[in-house]
This record gives C-alpha cells, structure tokens and sequence, in this order.
C-alpha cells in the first residue's frame, strides 16, 4: 500500500509587540521576540478523509482550528491544533480573556498563515514511521505538594500547595517519532509532558523549551526546516526541576516553602536554562538515533473521536484518537490533564502518545481526590477558565473512563465517530 503526507513549518512570530498569554497579571506587551515560534503541520488521509495536525508555539490551540477548517472547507473536526503550552506567545483563544487578550488580527493572521503552509506542502510518498522512547529523569517536578490535614475541610488545613513533590506523579517518557520517505526524514513528532514555564527572558516572546529541542533536532538530521511538531503530555501537575533551598523573602511564600518542606521553584538563570535544555535535547536525540535504527512501521492513519457536553458546561469535552500506524496512536483531548491519568492510558495502549492543550482547552482535567484535595489544578485554577460542573458528567474520573472506553472498547463493524 502506497502511503504519503504533506509536511510543512511556517513562522507565526508577531511582527509587532504583543501581549504575552498565559498568566492573569502580566506588563502591557512583549519585550520583543526571543525565539521564533512556529506552526508545524502535517497531513494524512485517513479512514475519515484528510486529517490536519498542527503543533503550534502557543498556550493551547485556541481558536485556530475553526479558522483554519473554514479556509480549508473540512469538517471541524479533522483540524488539530496542539498548543505547545509555551507561556510565551500572544493569545489565541477569545474565551480565555483572564489568561490575557486575544487579538483577532493575530489570530487570522496565524490561520492564513498554516493554510498557506498547508497548501505549499509537497507530498512525500512511501512514508514509513519510526519510534523509540527515553527517561528523563530529575528534569520534571511534580508541584502538588499535600500539607497537613488534606482531605480535611477545616480552614488553612487540608491544602496542597504549589511546591515540589518529589513523591507526586512525573511522566518522565520522553516519545519521539520520525517519518521517513526511503532515507530521507519528512517529520519528526516529539512528546514530553511538562509545563514550559521557563525562558531566558521571561518577558520576551519565546517557544521556551519545544523550540530549543527542535533546534536541536533540525540541527542533528541536518535539514533547518525540518517539520517538527511538539506534543505536550499530561503535564497538569508538573513543571521543570528548577529548586532552591534558600529561604523566599516574603512570609506567604515562606510558609509554602517551610510546608514544602524547605524546598521552593525558583526562576531559573539563563545559564541554568540552558543547561536544562541542553540535557533534554540529549535525550531527545538519543532517543532518535535509536529510533532510526529500529523497526519501521509503515504509516496508516486513522482516526476517532469522542465528545461530551455535560449540562450547564460552556465547553464540550473532546478525546481524539489519531493511529499513526496500526499500533501508534496521538491521544489527544482540550485539557490540561494531570499526569497521574498517563498510567490508565498506557495500560489500554503501551503505545499511545498521551498530550493535552488540543484546540479551545476547557481547563485543567484532575482526577476526583485532586477535586477534593483542592489546590490549584484540583480546583482554583478553575476562574481562569469556561464553567463547567464535574458533578453534572458524573465525576472527573467517570468522564475520563467513559471516553477513554469509547475509544478503546473493541466493537464490531466501523470504529468512528466524527
């Protein structure tokens, strides 16, 4: 079977000072640009038709996907749109106005621009995929840390706070996949899960650390407009290891760190960062090489979805499954998901490729003890973004296990909803 796909990168760097997205409080706009960021593309035909997935430099995939669909006349929903999760770049998304503003001149701009890049791909044919996998150790934190009485309902107990957990949840796999045409790379497909919250000029535009890798990458395969499309994992809870044991200067700051156990983030210099950029393109690399000695598999995609809109939510909940080959699969969903849920994924699918941020993201999906824990991702974090109501989908869990079973549940005849 003759398999092809058209892969393409394009730069969607504002031209002009922006406000920067991602946090509620921020200075007016951008200090300027850092690091070009990017959209990178690719296309499939699968079972359903064309499929488009992007990577983009962005917090989530915001609005591009409805834009981009328009310009390319395809259903809605064979457009997706991963945010890197960068803290750094403008918004794209007109419901998130808490997390900073969205201008619709950027955004249709962003649209025009994957639509042309889509349209200038060449086609690659005989595409055969490639995988391997790597720890990364000690460079993520999960940042949950419990502190007496949780679970208690009594004030100032029963909290976690925003500090490291060593012995919270980390998934620290690092997934890379390469597609070949004969010998020659046509894209690269890379996964780690863990907030990029961290760049040399904190007020700059910046990819943060998806785009010191795909450096990286481009660098090594020798081609410097190599495709590369970062995909960000279930990082709800988890952040670079950036710690200090020396004392915050402020008394609220300083209670968290003597619950934390005497530990705090802290932000990281530039020559820390990068250092720890260097030590993950280490292991991103290596992990190419051996991939690019393995087994290939040859490229067969299709693809699934799964939807919920519970009552009251302002946000449907989606769950895309996008096979890349028979065995390889994108799990994608439009929410920050906690990295705990990484083990229910791999005990359906050893294979699949968890991420989060896909298009309009609906917030953070915790497990039910998060909920009733309380902390940030468990519930705070919920002003920031869409209502919605966890009991009215029958718990956090319940939906999680229901979608996950409609995408994996064998069943007879075709195996698609769109």
């Amino acid at each position: 079977m003759t398999t092809s796909t058209c892969a393409s990168s394009v730069d969607i760097s504002p031209a002009s000072p922006f406000p920067l997205f991602g946090y509620a409080a921020r200075p007016a706009l951008a200090k300027g640009l850092g690091r070009p960021i990017e959209a990178n593309v690719l296309t499939f035909r699968s079972n359903v038709g064309l499929i488009y997935l992007l990577s983009t430099d962005t917090l989530y995939g915001g609005e591009i996907a409805d834009r981009l669909a328009s310009r390319l006349a395809v259903p809605r929903s064979r457009v997706l749109v991963m945010g890197s999760h960068t803290h750094f770049a403008p918004g794209i998304d007109h419901g998130l106005s808490r997390l900073g503003p969205t201008h619709e001149g950027y955004l249709e701009w962003v649209a025009d621009r994957c639509a042309k890049a889509i349209y200038a791909a060449e086609t690659a044919d005989n595409i055969t995929v490639r995988w391997s996998t790597a720890r990364a150790p000690r460079l993520f934190s999960n940042r949950r840390r419990p502190v007496l009485g949780v679970g208690l309902r009594l004030p100032k107990l029963g909290q976690v706070v925003t500090a490291p957990n060593p012995k919270g949840p980390v998934d620290d796999l690092i997934r890379v996949i390469t597609m070949w045409s004969g010998s020659r790379p046509v894209a690269v497909l890379w996964s780690a899960a863990c907030h990029p919250v961290a760049a040399s000029e904190p007020g700059v535009v910046s990819p943060s650390f998806p785009g010191s890798v795909r450096e990286h990458i481009r660098n090594f395969l020798g081609q410097p407009d190599l495709p590369v499309l970062f995909l960000q994992g279930f990082s709800g809870d988890v952040r670079p290891n950036f710690l200090s044991r020396l004392p915050p200067k402020s008394a609220k700051a300083f209670l968290r760190y003597v619950a934390a156990g005497f530990t705090t983030y802290v932000e990281p210099s530039r020559e820390q960062l990068r250092d720890w950029d260097r030590r993950l393109s280490e292991i991103v690399l290596a992990t190419l090489r051996r991939g690019a000695v393995g087994p290939a598999r040859p490229l067969a995609p299709g693809f699934q979805q799964a939807t919920r809109s519970p009552k009251d939510w302002e946000r449907t909940i989606r769950m895309v499954k996008l096979n890349l080959t028979e065995d390889i699969a994108v799990l994608a969903t439009n929410a920050e998901v906690v990295s705990s849920r990484v083990k229910e994924v791999a005990a359906r699918a050893p294979n699949a490729i968890p991420a989060g941020c896909l298009d309009e993201v609906i917030g953070y999906w915790p497990t039910d003890t998060m909920i009733e824990e309380g902390g940030y991702e468990g519930c705070l974090s919920q002003i920031y973004f869409p209502r919605l109501d966890w009991g009215a989908a029958g718990g956090a869990d319940n939906l999680w296990r229901s979608l996950l079973d409609e995408l994996y549940t064998p069943r007879i005849g075709p195996h698609t909803t769109h």
